[in-house]
């Protein structure tokens, strides 16, 4: 389900987040919004995978994708729901005011939500979330492999790890998440 919703995520956005999303932004909202649901649901289903073994890397595969879950919903949260709050917020203020905005709107606007969506903080989340997924989704498909699931699991997690380094909106989110 995640790899499909990915193909609508709006792309383009990273150098001008408010002239980008402005008019897609209920697009962005309810992909967002969905994205809440659905990365965890996919941690879980890696979890899954070798939950029923009792063994040392498969208890770290299990926590490192619960890490990923929590951390990568908070980052979602910060940088695709904030965001799109704020460019909802701000095509509303635009829409009552209309005139009697003063003419630095527009310009005080855009650099408030670009500083916002790049915010160091949100980057530092997701880069943790980014690691923790990377560290489960190896050792999933490495446990996989040694148990005698062959090679296939091992690629499809380690395309998938490799994938999750990049970002989660087209081309790469589908790729990656179409691996697992």
């Amino acid at each position: 389900l995640l790899a499909v919703l990915e193909v609508f995520h709006p792309t383009g956005h990273r150098d001008a987040v408010l002239e980008t999303l402005q008019p897609q932004v209920e697009r962005w909202l309810v992909v967002h919004y969905l994205q809440l649901l659905l990365f965890p649901l996919t941690a879980l289903s890696v979890y899954q995978l070798t939950a029923n073994y009792q063994d040392t890397l498969s208890r770290i595969a299990g926590i490192a994708m619960a890490v990923y879950a929590i951390g990568y919903c908070a980052y979602d949260s910060i940088a695709g729901i904030g965001t799109g709050i704020l460019i909802s917020d701000a095509n509303e203020l635009r829409e009552l005011l209309g005139a009697e905005l003063p003419e630095s709107y527009d310009g005080i606007m855009t650099e408030t939500i670009q500083a916002y969506y790049h915010s160091p903080i949100a980057d530092n989340i997701a880069w943790v979330a980014i690691v923790a997924a990377i560290c489960g989704l190896l050792l999933t498909g490495v446990q996989l492999y040694r148990r005698g699931h062959g090679a296939l699991p091992l690629f499809m997690l380690a395309g998938a790890a490799w994938g999750v380094t990049k970002t989660h909106a087209p081309p790469y989110g589908p790729i990656t998440f179409g691996f697992i």
